[in-house]
């Protein structure tokens, strides 16, 4: 039995739906008050794996993950990146959403090793206030990248206003690593790697140096225009797109794959990121392409 937390959410409403077998839905509204140590173990007691899409992520996950161990089930979590525990034998996969997830596995689809990794993650959509809360909440060295085979500071910078082949307008371009970024850079054996936030809107853009009003900013940018979400990565002169609409259920695909991976027995034991452990999965919206990013910016103009 898969007993899943946050299913009228907007990322649980999605892997409610797409999750196998027999599933116990869990949610404040149904009575499981994820704050109450009785009340989330009774939960999950009895369940094979316990798929959490409680946000914020930053305050929720550990609890989450600390439940599904004491009750022997395996654990699959939607973000929980900073929930790192001794998983006792069970098999546990975190950071299996859209970003952290689906962005550190883009490039698998490419091969399972290369030299040069360059990667553009770009969202417009609403931030929920959980959402909102586990961005800011993220931690990430700004302007840093792979080189030579580890993090080097500083050595890139924010552009700003610039065409990126497959978004629809100029767009600002924040490069970072993060704990994600470097684990995909060993995984791949990388020698060099660049990671891209892409923000389109510019009242997002602004509140982000603010770092206040997250949601409403992200909803002007919106307005009248339809969700998306823009994922390219280029690896060794080939290049990878996704391209989605509503994050929250770019994120569900990603849980539930996981949580099929699990039950499937293709995870091994321990605790593993999404985007290390996972195989490319069908029922998204990959294009490969048999070239670099910057020979297919002429290619798309030409569509």
């Amino acid at each position: 039995m898969i007993a899943l937390l946050g299913a009228t959410g907007a990322v649980g409403r999605h892997v409610l739906r797409a999750l196998p077998g027999e599933v116990r839905a869990g949610s404040r509204s149904s009575g499981v008050d994820i704050d109450d140590d009785r009340s989330l173990a009774s939960f999950v007691a009895g369940a094979s794996v316990v798929v959490n899409c409680v946000g914020p992520s930053h305050k929720t996950a550990a609890r989450v993950a600390t439940a599904a161990v004491e009750a022997g089930a395996d654990h699959v979590d939607a973000g929980g990146a900073d929930a790192v525990i001794d998983p006792r034998g069970r098999r546990v996969v975190f950071a299996a959403g859209a970003s952290p997830g689906l962005s550190g596995l883009l490039p698998r689809w490419l091969g399972s090793r290369g030299t040069k990794l360059a990667m553009y993650c770009g969202v417009l959509d609403r931030f929920t206030t959980a959402g909102a809360e586990d961005y800011l909440n993220g931690v990430n060295e700004p302007l840093a990248a792979w080189r030579n085979g580890q993090v080097k500071r500083g050595a890139l910078t924010r552009v700003s206003d610039v065409d990126i082949p497959f978004f629809d307008e100029p767009v600002s371009a924040f490069p970072f690593m993060d704990a994600e970024n470097e684990a995909v850079a060993r995984s791949l054996s990388l020698v060099d790697g660049d990671w891209y936030s892409v923000v389109e809107g510019k009242h997002l853009l602004r509140a982000l140096g603010e770092r206040k009003g997250l949601c409403e900013a992200s909803a002007l940018d919106l307005a009248g225009r339809s969700p998306r979400a823009t994922f390219v990565a280029e690896l060794d002169g080939r290049t990878a797109v996704l391209r989605a609409g509503s994050v929250a259920e770019l994120t569900a695909a990603v849980t539930v794959a996981a949580t099929k991976a699990v039950l499937r027995g293709d995870v091994p034991s321990g605790l593993h990121r999404a985007a290390t452990v996972l195989e490319p999965f069908d029922g998204l919206d990959v294009t490969v392409f048999d070239a670099p990013l910057s020979e297919l910016a002429v290619e798309e103009g030409a569509l």
